[in-house]
């Protein structure tokens, strides 16, 4: 005979019944970090040459919110920024040490090193947009 606890009973209710979501991370619809969506933003998400994945949030066209995957691990940040009179962006956070570049739908992404802390190394590498599946 199987037991399933209370608490595991709630949650499974709260999943079911649609009050928590994964896909846009909200508890009843309060967004976690006081941070609330823009419905009309757009998003980028890139595969670059090293093997990294770039998802990009664009909130404005002065800030971004950057995730990047790199197999193992996943780094988040807001970077800031200008976009020019043909559409290409600069931006980058506020230690310097991670910026993106985007021009024509294809982008460069520059992070600190593994050593960064000791060597102030940057690597850059190129990205293209991935293709999305219907």
């Amino acid at each position: 005979m199987r037991i399933v606890s209370w608490p595991a009973l709630a949650a499974a209710a709260l999943l079911l019944g649609g009050c928590i979501t994964m896909d846009n991370l909200t508890l009843d619809s309060v967004a976690i970090g006081g941070y609330q969506p823009d419905p009309n933003g757009r998003y980028g998400s890139f595969s670059c040459d090293n093997g990294y994945r770039v998802s990009i949030k664009y909130l404005s066209p002065t800030r971004i919110s950057l995730s990047f995957h790199n197999g193992k691990d996943r780094f988040i940040d807001y970077l800031d920024g200008q976009v020019d009179a043909a559409g290409d962006g600069r931006y980058a956070n506020s230690l310097n040490n991670l910026r993106w570049q985007e021009t024509n739908n294809a982008g460069v992404l520059t992070y600190p090193a593994g050593d960064w802390r000791t060597s102030r190394r940057l690597l850059s590498t190129a990205c293209t947009p991935r293709s999305r599946h219907p």
